[in-house]
């Protein structure tokens, strides 16, 4: 069974991979880096009645290992509520 959310939500998400490619040189659309570190985030893969995106941020620590650091939520109207401050400029 699949989820769904708001299209102006989906359009931001858009954007979010599409800023993530390019900090991985394009190799990645779930992964961003700050600087020197390197995170990931990973979507909650749920219906929210308000049509919003969310999910958890994670930093990648090494040895194929991470930890959570945070979490996003984008609103059903394509709005960063939550999340790296980079997101809310895109």
């Amino acid at each position: 069974m699949g989820w769904c959310c708001d299209a102006r939500a989906s359009r931001k998400m858009e954007a979010i991979e599409k800023a993530c490619r390019a900090t991985h040189d394009g190799t990645s659309s779930n992964a961003f880096r700050v600087g020197s570190k390197s995170y990931f985030y990973e979507v909650n893969r749920q219906t929210h009645v308000d049509g919003s995106i969310t999910g958890t941020i994670h930093l990648d620590v090494g040895h194929n290992m991470a930890r959570q650091v945070g979490t996003f939520k984008i609103d059903g109207q394509g709005n960063v509520v939550r999340g790296p401050k980079f997101w809310k400029s895109l």
